[in-house]
């Protein structure tokens, strides 16, 4: 905590497998509202959009944390 009381957060750091794993998940989301659109489906459709927005945000705090993260050192 700072001295007027507010909260210092830190990122964790994100991994390249987190980031697969969101990239794929929005991929199966984007290939769900393909078949909810086909089925004529339009509130199961809307409620698919509303996930892809979701994922696309966690991606995007994912890349956010991949670029906080300080470089590794390598010992020779």
């Amino acid at each position: 905590m700072t001295s007027d009381n507010t909260k210092v957060t830190r990122l964790r750091p994100a991994t390249s497998e987190q980031r697969s794993r969101a990239a794929a998940a929005a991929f199966r989301l984007r290939a769900a509202l393909e078949d909810a659109e086909a089925a004529d489906c339009p509130k199961l459709a809307q409620s698919i959009r509303r996930a892809i927005k979701s994922a696309d945000g966690a991606r995007r705090h994912i890349e956010r944390r991949r670029s906080a993260t300080p470089p590794v050192e390598v010992s020779p």
